[in-house]
């Protein structure tokens, strides 16, 4: 065995510690050398579900729309305004559904007071038998205070007016206007004096309703021929026919439009296709 002296084994200490620090790592040189083994990273936890989106709402059923007032008789009702229906609830995490649309505008406004419907229902012509009926074929009474007939004779275009007078004719109502008053007639006015070759105008408020003939002609027989002539016969309207002859200057064939009856006949006065 060697033995060192005293100075030789502090040098051989110097160069032991010179050994071990250049052996070491250069990651190590600021720390303590040597030291324990990391622990092992844990696991990631699985992640959660997502959850369910709710079920949207169901939209709500539009409103009817009113419907509008009859024409020509009265004020229209007002239209329907009802709303739509709520909209659906919404489930959890989703939108609920749109509401319905609302229902249709206010219904259009009526015609108001309509115009008088009136037509000549029936002519009778037979020496000092002179009848004209009238029939209101609208749906409202009408006052013949404010009608009128004009009186076209022997082919003349200057007609006589002849005020019909006061009688309120109920809708779908037939009253007889008779020169001398007889059964079955209910207005009595001596202008009536027509022959078979005389024109007619009905009119109410100004406005022409109905014409019997031709202005401004003098058929030398009357107008039509046979059971249809105006000449000393019955002519009544056809119940098919609800709306005037408004031209008073077209030609006129009664056959178009009348029945004739090819004598006088006054049992039917007061009625129209009853």
């Amino acid at each position: 065995m060697a033995y060192f002296s005293a100075n030789e084994s502090k040098l051989l200490g110097l160069v032991a510690c010179s050994c071990i620090l250049a052996c070491a790592s250069p990651d190590r040189l600021d720390g303590p050398i040597g030291g324990s083994v990391g622990g092992t990273s844990g696991t990631a936890g699985t992640a959660g579900t997502a959850g369910t989106a709710g079920t949207a709402g169901t939209a709500g059923t539009a409103g009817t729309a009113g419907m509008g007032g009859t024409a020509g008789t009265m004020n229209g009702g007002a239209g329907g305004s009802t709303s739509g229906g709520s909209a659906g609830m919404a489930g959890s995490g989703a939108s609920g559904g749109s509401g319905g649309s609302a229902g249709g505008g206010a219904g259009g406004v009526g015609g108001g007071t309509g115009p008088a419907r009136l037509i000549i229902s029936e002519y009778i012509e037979d020496g000092q038998t002179k009848i004209l009926e009238l029939h209101n074929v609208g749906g409202q009474s009408i006052d013949l205070v404010n009608c009128e007939l004009m009186l076209y004779t022997n082919g003349s275009t200057s007609g006589t007016p002849l005020t019909i007078g006061p009688h309120l004719l109920a809708a779908g109502g037939t009253v007889a206007i008779c020169k001398n008053l007889i059964n079955g007639c209910g207005i009595e006015l001596g202008g009536l004096q027509h022959n078979g070759d005389d024109a007619y105008t009905l009119s109410c408020n100004g406005s022409t309703q109905d014409t019997f003939g031709r202005v401004g002609e003098q058929p030398p027989n009357g107008w039509g021929a046979g059971v249809t002539s105006s000449d000393t016969n019955t002519l009544r309207r056809k119940c098919s026919i609800s709306t005037g002859d408004l031209n008073s200057n077209d030609a006129f064939d009664p056959a178009l439009e009348w029945n004739g009856v090819g004598s006088v006949d006054t049992t039917d006065l007061g009625r129209h296709c009853q």
